[in-house]
């Protein structure tokens, strides 16, 4: 097929299957490799290779989303983390000011010191803002996300059987037009360069037919 065809059969197949946050012109230019390496030659192989498309783009979606599952649980305890670090910046800025109301002013040095356990508080919590996740960190997130990983890893094992049963049947389709052509051809071509059988002559042969006028001649001089 041309890439005009390929592009109005890719035309019938309707809209990309993509989520909001994948690229639609990055789905398109993978159908367009794939068309590219499997060259497909009538409609029934197009559409056998959209779905060999359309599989390979959900096996490289389940595989970026492990990652993201993983990445997510770890930010999750990253916002858990901050909210506990608030939770206590908000219980010691309050037990500073319960503080502050019993100290009379000639206790100075407590009210300093209450001052720099609030900074600290503070910095705590944009040292985990800043903090970059270790693989400890993502060990733990990948923990925290099993059950998922094993319900993707079961979609993963899905959509590879369903790839693998498309380009089976491309295979399978391709192989018996292919034996047919072949048997086409071989008759063509015995119909062609076959030894035809000769038809008998109209005109005998020179010999037979003097010897057939002499036979003539003989009965008429007897005669």
């Amino acid at each position: 097929m041309t890439k005009e065809e390929v592009a109005r059969a890719r035309w019938l197949f309707g809209p990309a299957p993509i989520l909001t946050s994948e690229e639609p012109h990055r789905f398109e230019q993978f159908f367009i490799e794939l068309a590219t390496c499997l060259q497909p030659r009538d409609f029934i192989e197009t559409q056998l290779m959209w779905h060999v498309t359309c599989e390979s783009w959900n096996l490289n979606r389940f595989t970026r989303h492990a990652a993201v599952a993983i990445e997510r649980r770890y930010q999750d305890g990253v916002r858990q983390e901050l909210q506990r670090a608030r939770l206590q910046h908000a219980q010691k800025k309050e037990a500073s000011r319960q503080e502050i109301r019993s100290h009379r002013p000639a206790d100075i040095a407590a009210l300093a010191e209450l001052e720099r356990t609030m900074d600290s508080t503070a910095d705590d919590m944009k040292e985990i803002c800043k903090r970059k996740a270790s693989e400890r960190d993502h060990n733990i997130a990948f923990e925290r996300s099993m059950a998922f990983q094993e319900q993707l890893d079961r979609l993963i094992n899905s959509a590879t059987r369903r790839r693998d049963d498309a380009l089976k049947l491309l295979e399978t389709y391709r192989a018996g037009l292919g034996a047919q052509a072949k048997a086409a051809a071989e008759q063509i071509l015995e119909g062609e360069f076959k030894e035809v059988p000769s038809a008998p002559a109209l005109v005998p042969p020179e010999q037979e037919a003097s010897d057939d006028a002499e036979s003539i001649k003989a009965v008429i001089d007897e005669e």
